[in-house]
């Protein structure tokens, strides 16, 4: 827990029953615990940002934990970057997003996970540096294949999962019958596997999609209504759960104008931002579209901030290391 608080987590949550340890560590922004607990072994929550049937926090916990035992669940409406975690009796179930966006560590024997990596490290006895991963975060600002730069703490990859359960009265990892997040059966399902065209979680029993001509036309407008009717399901799915409370930026970059012509197409009117000096390209092409729309920008220019002293350096560094665990996406140099 003192790792925890450090990295800014001051509610912490102890779910552990006479099987499992479980901490939750509640969101720092003060949000109410997205946690659904029947009881000490049966329980349901998330960390990052999950959607499920439009609905959001322990709300949409108790509908994923009684769809999920009810076989009932639906993958196509979950959305988000998230670790979701299931407990039931001897078992905990451990599950990352579709994309693999949102970390979730683990050790060399897959007995602890966590999306802390530092809380990870600090469990090490005698910690080996991976040097190629330390090259690699050096000079490509990334590792890459689950490592790490302590060869006992890697990265569950995309679209995994962990199923622990108790065995002698200690933790058996199980990847065979549980792992995928997209081809997961319900454990009553004797062959546990999956058609292809029918991606599930555990649990989910709705009848496979049929291709349609136009799904299978060499038609690129077939494509692209087919792109969009995905993601304008998610962002319905946004604006059910966030209103207008939405903030995005924007920049002369594609993603960002897509992602704000999803909002339009929703009545959702997104607070904006921009970063950058005045004569970035970025900022002249937020400032136009906002002009066109008719929509407020916020501009921040970074380069106008006061320059850090020598006295506060010390503690900007150590509130970084903390904030990003000790690995900043962006790299170490000139960061």
């Amino acid at each position: 827990k003192t790792t925890l608080a450090q990295q800014g987590f001051d509610r912490v949550l102890d779910l552990s029953n006479e099987q499992f340890s479980v901490l939750y560590a509640c969101k720092q922004n003060g949000a109410a615990p997205t946690l659904y607990r029947r009881t000490a072994q049966h329980f349901c929550f998330s960390t990052g940002t999950l959607l499920y049937r439009d609905r959001l926090g322990a709300e949409a916990m108790m509908q994923i934990y009684n769809d999920w035992t009810q076989q009932r669940f639906l993958l196509e409406k979950l959305y988000g970057n998230f670790a979701l975690i299931i407990g039931q009796p001897g078992e905990v179930r451990v599950y990352n997003d579709p994309q693999g966006i949102y970390p979730i560590w683990h050790d060399a024997n897959y007995t602890t996970l966590s999306s802390s990596f530092l809380l990870l490290c600090e469990q090490l006895i005698k910690p080996e540096i991976n040097h190629q991963a330390v090259y690699q975060q050096i000079f490509q600002e990334a590792t890459f294949g689950g490592e790490t730069v302590f060869k006992s703490v890697r990265r569950i990859q995309v679209a995994q999962g962990c199923k622990l359960q108790t065995q002698s009265g200690r933790a058996i990892p199980d990847l065979s019958t549980a792992a995928n997040i997209q081809s997961a059966r319900h454990p009553s399902d004797p062959h546990n596997r999956i058609d292809p065209e029918h991606q599930a979680y555990p649990g989910n029993q709705t009848e496979p999609k049929k291709k349609t001509h136009s799904q299978n036309s060499a038609d690129p407008q077939n494509w692209v209504n087919m792109l969009h009717g995905a993601l304008a399901a998610q962002f319905r799915s946004i604006s059910a759960c966030f209103g207008q409370q939405i903030d995005s930026a924007l920049s002369a970059g594609y993603d960002s104008r897509l992602l704000l012509a999803l909002c339009l197409e929703q009545q959702i009117t997104p607070q904006l931002h921009v970063y950058g000096d005045d004569r970035s390209g970025d900022v002249q092409i937020a400032k136009t579209i906002c002009e066109g729309e008719h929509l407020r920008l916020a501009h921040n220019n970074k380069t106008a901030y006061p320059q850090i002293t020598p006295g506060q350096f010390q503690h900007v560094v150590n509130a970084n290391f903390y904030a990003f665990q000790g690995s900043c996406a962006d790299g170490i140099l000139d960061n």
